[in-house]
């Protein structure tokens, strides 16, 4: 018995750390395969606080899950990773065709994918928002809330902690 214990304890250890994983409600690292960000592992690190610039995993939200899953920019399950450039109480506006929040201009509101698909107008008329306002600055092809507003604090996860990028 004594020379399988190192084999068991690893063993034992190994189905421990499987079923902690599991019983978690969402993973701890996840995969953006997305050309977003860098594509890579990204730790995600719950939060109750969040703030301008910090990178933040989020739920899909619902009203548009199914055209994201549709277009097969993620699976049913995904996650967008996105940083907030806005926070309950900013400003957000589209003027001249371009999605701006507290007079920071975050590129074009498409009406098209880069593959032709209509894509959905969020209503921006210099309102404050009370969610929090995702983009991927320098990225004028994100999926984004240009696209499908502010984000209820409650679809964020976590902070995203990039680990391995490739």
């Amino acid at each position: 018995m004594r020379p399988f214990f190192p084999l068991l304890s690893s063993i034992a250890f190994l189905i421990i750390l499987v079923l902690f994983l599991r019983s978690l409600p969402y993973p701890p690292v996840i995969y953006n395969a997305t050309d977003s960000l860098p594509h890579g592992f990204y730790l995600v690190r719950p939060g109750r606080v969040y703030h301008k610039g910090q990178l933040v995993v989020c739920e899909v939200p619902e009203h548009v899950r199914a055209l994201v899953v549709s277009r097969q920019w993620l699976k049913e399950d995904g996650l967008f990773i996105k940083t907030i450039v806005g926070i309950p109480g900013d400003t957000a506006r589209v003027r001249k065709g371009q999605f701006v929040v507290n007079e920071t201009d975050y590129g074009p509101v498409h009406k098209y994918d880069s593959q032709g698909g209509k894509l959905p107008a969020h209503v921006y008329d210099a309102c404050s928002v009370n969610g929090y306002i995702l983009a991927a600055p320098g990225k004028e092809r994100s999926f984004d809330s240009r696209y499908f507003g502010p984000v209820r604090p409650e679809l964020i996860l976590g902070e995203a902690i990039p680990l391995v990028l490739f």
